[in-house]
């Protein structure tokens, strides 16, 4: 199977690339580029059918780029609903620089690679970790980059921007989820996890005070799911865009449909992060954050089950539980791994290897299994 080659073998370059972190930087560099070069290329080789919003704009964006000779006539084109400038320049760009398709297929798996990649290095000093997250990247986000592209962009960027929040770099974090935003709008909230996470971390505010804010944060994420339709009507009435309301409401679902499947892997993640509590408030200042990440994220996939698709909004507190706190849980060395390293192990490599084998190949989500080549 393509996949699973590839993904053994990039995780393999990048363990001898941070083999040479500290003591050989050129061949770090080296084995760094074949080991990202390897999914940019899998990804650029793919057939059209692989991946479902390759038909939806992915390819009809590209194609119309051609007729354009500048990009404020094609951002303005009226064949388009999509708005997102850096999306819509990035696609611009590749048509103009190659008639071929797979050479955008290849920049935005660039574009999300290089990211995570650059948050695993910042965010861990030991080569297991940085694998670990790898790993996890490959099980559960690589496949969803084929289609959700521009958003796939977009939290790859907010991901990496919470490594900069976490070192109290704000002007660097703004820049970076600016950027994501500029790929996707969904990325604004990254403005409302900034506001949480800078009040999470104030000590000057009493545990119990952040206490009563997350419990209220909660009820009104469960009054969102159970009451929106009465929600919306109420800020119609007050004057705000009742079309984009109202648009909100057309995708409305009066029965609840949960995703069980996910609901019971989110929960399965936060026990784990709970499991392991007193370890991670060693390896991280802002454990404490992430930690209510991990717990609201069950709540916020349940929008999803009223209004399709707007659980994604909580893949922006979701991914960087799975790319800056789950890594720190690989074990130190193998060679004295203790019980509780290995136990972490097995419990995070069998729950992602499950979930890339339910989601990827049995259901086909993304529908990007069977792997097919480009004109095969």
């Amino acid at each position: 199977m393509i996949y699973v080659l590839m993904f053994v073998t990039s995780l393999f370059f990048l363990k001898i690339a941070c083999i040479f972190r500290k003591n050989n930087k050129l061949l770090f560099l080296l084995f760094s580029i074949i080991g990202i070069l390897l999914p940019c290329l899998l990804a650029a080789f793919r057939d059209l059918s692989i991946g479902t919003d390759i038909k939806v704009y992915i390819q009809p964006l590209f194609n119309s780029a051609s007729w354009y000779s500048d990009f404020y006539t094609y951002f303005l084109h009226p064949n388009s609903s999509i708005n997102d400038i850096l999306y819509l320049l990035l696609t611009f760009i590749c048509q103009h620089l190659s008639k071929n398709i797979s050479f955008l297929f290849f920049m935005i798996e660039l574009l999300v690679v290089v990211p995570i990649y650059l948050t695993l290095l910042r965010s861990n000093k030991e080569s297991n970790n940085i694998i670990l997250g790898m790993f996890i990247f490959y099980m559960f986000f690589y496949n969803a980059t084929f289609n959700m592209a521009r958003q796939s962009i977009a939290l790859a960027f907010s991901v990496l921007a919470m490594t900069y929040l976490r070192e109290k770099k704000d002007f660097k974090f703004i820049l970076l989820s600016t950027i994501a935003y500029l790929f996707h709008s969904s990325a604004i909230v990254m403005l409302l996890i900034y506001i949480f996470y800078k009040y999470k971390n104030n000590i000057k505010v009493y545990s119990f005070k952040k206490s009563i804010v997350e419990f209220l944060i909660i009820i009104a994420i469960m009054c969102s799911v159970l009451f929106l339709p009465k929600i919306l009507s109420i800020f119609i009435s007050l004057g705000f865009d009742s079309l984009k309301f109202n648009s909100i409401l057309t995708k409305y679902s009066m029965t609840l449909d949960i995703n069980w499947v996910n609901t019971l892997f989110y929960i399965y993640i936060c026990l784990i992060i709970n499991l392991n509590e007193g370890y991670l408030k060693n390896k991280m200042q802002d454990f404490a954050f992430y930690k209510f990440m991990s717990f609201i994220c069950i709540f916020i996939l349940q929008l999803g089950a009223v209004i399709k698709y707007s659980d994604r909004i909580g893949y922006y507190a979701f991914y960087p539980v799975l790319f800056i706190v789950l890594p720190k849980l690989a074990p130190a060395s193998f060679k004295k791994i203790t019980k509780q390293e290995f136990r972490n192990l097995i419990l995070i490599t069998a729950i992602f290897i499950i979930y890339w084998l339910f989601w990827i190949v049995i259901q086909n989500y993304h529908e990007t299994f069977p792997y097919v080549f480009y004109n095969s």
